[in-house]
């Protein structure tokens, strides 16, 4: 890559530097992350009132949007439960492809979308259940798949981040490089289940 082409791909390489963090490290990061979650949530609810009462008032706009984030930080604080089902919920929806290519089914399809539903309600389920060790799972399975749809676009020298190419890299992740996803979202399980074994919540 030239100067200018590293330069245009900073974005892309703090995506994938973020999904091998989060693949073997997020276990310890990912509470904060929901937390986190809650405040940028809450924030864009916040700026989108803002936006219908007072339009006119940027000192309103900011007063509702740091309102909503708080807020959100709070909602999720208090209510990690739901927090942690929707992380759940996100992480079997994202995984949930794999299902599909493997039943040869055509991606935004109905029979696909239900699979995905039903991923999605089963380990957010599941996630419920076994805290601890869902969401190592979610984190390393999250962290996977930033870091294989990060690695397609680097592969297809794809630096911008927008939607077009993202869609087509994490089609590509699922078909073209399911198995580097599958061994990244293994060796981020064991390495965060071995490295957490000791620790108490």
């Amino acid at each position: 890559m030239s100067s200018f082409d590293l330069v245009a791909a900073t974005p892309l390489l703090l995506y994938l530097t973020f999904g091998l963090v989060y693949c073997f490290f997020g276990y310890r990061f990912i509470k904060g992350m929901l937390i986190a979650f809650g405040c940028f949530a809450g924030l864009a609810i916040g700026l989108q009132l803002g936006y219908a009462l007072l339009p006119e008032s940027p000192l309103g706009l900011l007063v509702l949007g740091a309102l909503g984030a708080v807020a959100g930080a709070i909602l999720f604080a208090l209510v990690f439960k739901l927090a942690l089902f929707s992380a759940g919920f996100a992480a079997g929806s994202i995984l949930a492809p794999v299902l599909v290519s493997i039943l040869r089914l055509e991606l935004g399809s109905a029979p696909s979308l239900v699979i995905v539903a039903l991923s999605g309600l089963v380990v957010g389920m599941i996630a419920l259940l076994l805290e601890r060790q869902v969401m190592i799972l979610i984190s390393a399975a999250l962290g996977a798949v930033v870091t294989t749809v990060s690695t397609q676009m680097l592969i297809a020298r794809t630096v911008r981040l927008d939607s077009d190419h993202l869609r087509a890299a994490y089609e590509r992740a699922f078909t073209s490089t399911w198995w580097l996803l599958l061994i990244l979202f293994g060796l981020g399980a064991i390495f965060q289940w071995r490295t957490t074994g000791k620790r108490r919540e």
